[in-house]
């Protein structure tokens, strides 16, 4: 647990509280009752959304602290997605509400790119800038890229920079989330 402001060397992680920022003591070795807290304070952010079951519940679960997890997980983690069976839902709400927990910020939303060589500048842009959620709001079609499938199974991508002819070769780092939920 990364508590103590500045660099941590295991997870290579930098932390800087916001100075307003006032945190409860986290213990080293919670309690059973400290832990069943914890785990309904996380399930009370999405108690109140319309899940189609418990899957799809545990796999927004999933989704909300995969980011949190990913510095100490080694290797790739899967993609997450959500289905819904049309606008106003509450999809958006759901990932805003998970970037603001993983990163402090709403969810920057970009379309998906409409060519493999589009996804490529897209992926590499967003990983040169170091974000650790990349989301594609409102998918209309199936999601089939080789780009981002190498991406999502890569300790390290390596692209040509937009505007120029060089490559860079950047650490893939946290990027992606858990399995699919959907919504009734």
């Amino acid at each position: 647990m990364l508590d103590t402001p500045g660099y941590d060397t295991n997870t290579k992680l930098y932390f800087r509280p916001s100075p307003d920022l006032k945190l409860p003591p986290i213990p080293s070795e919670p309690t059973l009752a400290e832990v069943k807290a914890a785990a309904a304070c996380c399930l009370a952010v999405i108690e109140e959304f319309p899940f189609d079951g418990p899957a799809s519940h545990a796999n927004a679960l999933g989704m909300m602290v995969t980011p949190i997890l990913r510095p100490a997980i080694a290797g790739p983690v899967p993609m997450g997605l959500f289905t819904k069976p049309r606008q106003g839902t509450g999809a958006s709400l759901l990932i805003n509400c998970i970037n603001i927990i993983a990163t402090g910020q709403p969810a920057a939303l970009t379309a998906y790119p409409e060519s493999e060589e589009e996804m490529g500048k897209k992926l590499m842009a967003f990983l040169l800038e170091g974000r650790s959620i990349i989301t594609f709001d409102n998918l209309s079609h199936t999601v089939e890229s080789s780009k981002l499938a190498a991406v999502l199974t890569a300790e390290r991508w390596c692209d040509r920079i937009l505007g120029l002819t060089e490559e860079r070769s950047v650490p893939k780092g946290p990027a992606s989330t858990a399995p699919e939920t959907t919504y009734r």
